[in-house]
């Protein structure tokens, strides 16, 4: 099985990586919205934690559009092209395919954060190793958010009308996320850039709330039953 998912894990490396436009949607669109559509912020900006937490926030974006589009929506588009059957039955099963595509966007989310660490990092003079290493904590706690996106795999809509109105309601939520109102709000829980950006104040601050490890908790329950309800047949191309 290990063997399965390594070599699954690689394929997959190599059609991301070849494909251009995936890295400019999730590391070159944050950088941009970073330094220019925010350049009134980041002039504001003059204590090193101030430019360190903004960076934090725009990790949270980079991991969520990472999981969303690389595992949900990628695996119910190669379920509606009819690929992933084929892919289930070269491995045996789902798991070892499943598996490693989760395992090929934690690579591409460290990747993804890395650049953006380091382009934001040296323009803001606060790179630092440390920033890689919380970024590698930060997308190993998301994971049950990413297991969630499996959900998307069993719900019958077609993937291009699923997948651009996502994609439309992730920067809205991304904003609403880190609104004062937002987060004392009982809305707050719901919404998985909250999630994620406490989970970067526990790696911070060292405190975890019982409220995050219950929505963790819920991200790995539904992610298991959609796991187990996933079928290998379009459900709109039948």
């Amino acid at each position: 099985m290990f063997k399965k998912i390594y070599g699954f894990t690689v394929l997959n490396l190599k059609i991301l990586l070849s494909e251009k436009v995936v890295f400019l949607w999730t590391v070159a669109l944050p950088v941009i919205i970073t330094l220019f559509f925010q350049k009134s912020t980041t002039d504001s900006l003059s204590i090193y934690d101030s430019k360190i937490w903004y960076m934090k926030w725009f990790w949270c974006y980079i991991i969520i559009a990472s999981f969303v589009n690389g595992i949900g929506l990628q695996l119910a588009r190669m379920r509606e092209y009819g690929l992933l059957k084929t892919y289930v039955l070269i491995s045996g099963s789902k798991s070892p395919f499943v598996i490693a595509t989760i395992l090929t966007q934690i690579i591409f989310s460290l990747l993804s954060l890395s650049l953006y660490n380091l382009i934001v990092g040296l323009y803001f003079h606060v790179f630092s190793f440390d920033l890689i290493v919380q970024s590698f904590l930060l997308i190993c706690l998301s994971i049950p958010f990413g297991l969630f996106t499996l959900l998307l795999t069993v719900l019958p809509l077609k993937i291009g009308n699923l997948g651009t109105v996502i994609n439309i309601i992730l920067y809205p939520l991304f904003i609403l996320a880190f609104r004062d109102e937002h987060l004392s709000s009982a809305w707050n829980i719901l919404n998985p850039f909250s999630f994620v950006y406490q989970m970067n104040k526990a790696i911070s601050f060292g405190t975890v709330h019982f409220s995050l490890i219950a929505v963790g908790f819920l991200y790995l329950l539904v992610g298991a039953l959609s796991f187990k309800k996933m079928n290998l047949i379009s459900y709109v191309q039948r």
